[in-house]
């Protein structure tokens, strides 16, 4: 956690590399197969923290006072 949080600008550098690395291979004619595959990955990437949070709920583990 420390690369996200510990130095200010983290993530403003991920989205840069992101931006640059989309860049360079995308174009007019694959652009909605990147989006959809962009969405199809947050989407599963949303259900994993779902699991995981359900995972820990269901545990009984109990937040530190």
């Amino acid at each position: 956690m420390a690369e996200h949080w510990g130095d200010d600008g983290a993530e403003q550098q991920h989205e840069a590399n992101v931006i640059k690395a989309v860049s360079s291979v995308m174009d007019a004619s694959n652009s909605e197969q990147i989006e959809q595959g962009v969405e199809d990955f947050l989407s599963s990437l949303c259900a994993l923290w779902d699991v995981l949070d359900a995972a820990l709920l269901a545990s009984g583990l109990q937040p530190a006072e």
